[in-house]
């Protein structure tokens, strides 16, 4: 059985999407629609102090009161402490919104429990307001269509499951900070509706959309809205999985007609009940909130075809049904899929807990696991999308080159540029990106011991980007303590003119992040001066490229181990660029092999938002860099965790041979 999530198959709708964005309002940043998603699980779901149906079942009967009580108590209990831990990465431009939008969610919900408070003679006690809400529902159902050669086991989350009253109706909230492409947003609400009809009689299921923008508009979805945008669905479903898609996939046209909640509960005819959707305790996964292009074709995609070495040999699930006796034996039984799906150097067997088993009592066995199955390295519990799973390092591991991935880099922009830097491969073979642009991926942090892969990870970042830009668009500045990573580029005009290459003995390296400091508030008096926010505003508004300077460092603590005095400078001016480097278009990719508490200080973990980890050689390096440990259980050779503001994703780094490297590097010599 093949496993895929939601977020997958909207991840692909928004990734063949058109550029021109159809939305009618503004677009959250990622990380605030994560708090935000957040704040709305925990308002319907805390206990104790933090009860918000305790809090207005003693409110009495005022609406007015009620509304007033649950605002203040959200902003306390869970705004403000939000604000304070991530002031940082936070514009104060988008607060005034995001403060709005949290007040339009308090309205509605405070809607929604009055609603039903209005139909009984007495105040509803907080358990039964409780019971009405189920945030981040884990929904599943097995999918087998004619023409298919396999099952697909189809995954998600929705951000709300809501009890209709008297009817036993579920309806599935989906919440949006801001307003993206409809067609796709409308699509993956299609995508919980499916499941749902595959899971039950989901003739009286309901969907509802709701954009925050930061006011409210709302969108309930009727199964019969839906039906053909659920047929193009499954063409879809059929592509990513790797089957023979029978033509081209085409949008559906799906308009979702405007209907309130409230409507659907005030709805109190009598029902037949209908099975109920039992939602797994899982951690909560915020939706993606990055900016997309909006909704074009569905067409199957060359990048996502099932490479050769994504089939599951007999040996493969032989070691599947090996692992699943083994975790029987340590009395940490689970539900392991048969299959496995097999990435290029690891395969991940999908997994739900029995009953009665615990996450951590599975998490504790890995090493005995290791131990009785004789495998190279120790397995990793992966928590990725609200499912679990476990990893397992291939004895029969598969090279990825970059000749591989490089169709899907990005075109040439010759005005703007490119900022994004290829991270590495998923299992089923697309390749990530870090997105510079985006605020909570201004920066990279790279960590992973010799052998790890660190340096040619480094190599093959930098080539993704000569890939992608021209040297009107991008500048390097390349720190080489070794003397032995960068050399290949020593005369190449993507270097910045101020500092290209700088290897030991070649002066202060501390002069270089001054003087991108300088170059940064110089930048910004130009877009001042222009009114432009960016700088691919700066670029638009002058008609000429400006180039994105990215500096890329191989061991930084080889720069902070010299003086106390340099190492202060270095860090004040990664403190600035950290805060206000990403408009002025300048990123820092630091690197080193021990991510220790010495290194990774407050300024660097602070401002370095987005981690590469490697091998580590402890797992108290790995949580340092990622906040958990796993990397220390890596095999090496580019395996690796990627992590941004959300729970880290494995990955396996593209290898970039020598005589490719040369090759790339010299074609951008002469562009």
């Amino acid at each position: 059985m093949i496993e895929l999530s939601v977020k997958t198959v909207r991840a692909e709708l928004l990734r063949v999407a058109e550029r021109e964005h159809q939305g009618n309002g503004a677009r959250s940043g990622l990380l605030l629609g994560r708090l935000f998603h957040e704040i709305a699980a925990e308002l319907v779901s805390a206990e104790g102090a933090a009860d918000s149906f305790a809090l207005l079942a003693d409110a009495g009967r005022e609406r007015a009161l009620w509304e007033q009580r649950l605002l203040r108590h959200a902003y306390l209990q869970f705004v403000s402490p939000r604000l304070v831990r991530h002031h940082a990465a936070l514009s104060a431009a988008n607060l005034g919104s995001f403060w709005k939008a949290v007040q339009a969610l308090v309205s509605w919900l405070v809607d929604i429990v009055w609603t039903v408070t209005a139909q009984r003679d007495a105040v509803a006690s907080a358990d039964e307001l409780r019971a009405l809400f189920r945030p981040e529902a884990t929904l599943s159902c097995e999918l087998h269509e004619p023409g298919w050669r396999d099952s697909v086991r189809l995954t998600g989350i929705s951000d709300l499951l809501l009890r209709v009253p008297r009817r036993r109706q579920w309806c599935t909230i989906e919440l949006k900070l801001g307003r993206g492409a409809p067609a796709v947003d409308l699509g993956q609400a299609a995508l919980y509706h499916l499941i749902l009809s595959r899971q039950t009689d989901a003739a009286d299921h309901a969907l509802a959309l709701l954009h925050f923008c930061p006011e409210l508009s709302e969108h309930v979805v009727q199964s019969s809205e839906v039906a053909e945008a659920q047929r193009r669905l499954l063409e879809l479903i059929a592509v990513l999985a790797g089957f023979e898609a029978k033509g081209e996939a085409q949008p559906a046209k799906i308009e979702a007609q405007p209907a309130k909640i409230e409507d659907q509960l005030a709805k109190t005819k009598a029902q037949p009940a209908k099975t109920e959707i039992q939602p797994a305790n899982t951690e909560a996964q915020p939706a993606n909130t990055e900016a997309q292009p909006a909704m074009g074709e569905w067409r199957p995609v060359n990048a996502l075809a099932r490479p050769a070495w994504a089939e599951a040999t007999p040996e493969h699930i032989e070691l599947g049904r090996a692992l699943a006796r083994a975790l029987r034996n340590y009395g940490a039984g689970l539900n392991l899929a048969e299959v496995p799906i097999v990435g290029p150097r690891v395969l991940r067997f999908p997994a739900t807990l029995q009953r009665g088993v615990s996450l951590k009592r599975v998490e504790a066995c890995t090493k005995e696991l290791q131990m009785q199955l004789g495998l190279k390295r120790e397995p990793i519990i992966n928590k990725e999308e609200g499912a679990l799973s476990i990893s397992i390092v291939r004895n029969d591991f598969q090279n990825v080159t970059f000749a591989d991935v490089r169709t899907q880099l990005p075109g040439i922009d010759t005005l703007r540029g490119c900022a994004r830097v290829a991270v590495g491969v998923d299992d089923r073979g697309t390749l990530r990106f870090a997105e510079l642009s985006d605020p909570t991926q201004t920066h990279a942090l790279v960590a992973g011991t010799a052998g790890s892969g660190k340096t040619e990870w480094l190599r093959t970042a930098i080539a993704s980007l000569l890939c992608t830009n021209t040297p009107s668009t991008l500048a390097l500045v390349l720190v080489d303590p070794k003397m032995v990573a960068f050399g290949d580029l020593k005369h190449s005009p993507f270097l910045w003119s101020r500092h290209g290459l700088w290897i030991q003995g070649d002066g202060d390296p501390a002069d270089i992040f001054d003087d991108l400091v300088e170059e940064m508030n110089s930048r910004y008096v130009e877009a001042s001066r222009l009114g432009a926010d960016n700088i691919s505003e700066l670029a638009q508004k002058t008609g000429k490229p400006q180039r994105r300077i990215v500096l890329f460092c191989d061991e930084y603590f080889a720069l902070i181990s010299e003086s106390r005095e340099q190492a202060k400078r270095i860090e004040r001016a990664i403190s600035l660029l950290g805060a206000k480097g990403r408009a002025a278009g300048i990123h820092l990719v630091l690197a080193t092999q021990q991510p220790s508490r010495k290194i990774v200080t407050g300024v660097l973990d602070t401002n370095l938002s987005v981690r590469v980890g490697l091998l580590t050689a402890k797992a108290e390096e790995s949580r340092m860099l990622l906040g958990q440990s796993g990397a220390e259980r890596l095999s090496g050779h580019g395996d690796l965790l990627f992590k941004t503001i959300l729970a880290p994703v494995r990955l396996q780094a593209p290898y970039l041979p020598p005589d490719e490297r040369k090759r790339i590097f010299s074609e951008n010599l002469v562009r």
